[in-house]
């Protein structure tokens, strides 16, 4: 199991908005992710800042696919 820092939920509350750059590097990840989960089929349907997981390198990952959907 890879050891993740935090959600982007903490990071929000700890530090407030990021910068421009941070947050267009965040924002690119996600829509990176969320092309993937598409592409494949797969819908989150509870997609949230607290599902969103930060690791220490600022790389985002989609967690908690118990709502999600097949279609």
């Amino acid at each position: 199991m890879e050891y993740v820092a935090g959600t982007l939920k903490k990071f929000y509350k700890d530090f407030g908005p990021p910068p421009l750059p941070t947050f267009l590097f965040f924002a690119k990840q996600l829509i990176v992710a969320i092309d993937y989960l598409h592409a494949h089929k797969i819908m989150h349907k509870d997609l949230k800042c607290a599902n969103v997981l930060l690791t220490n390198k600022g790389v985002l990952k989609i967690s908690d696919f118990g709502c999600s959907k097949d279609f």
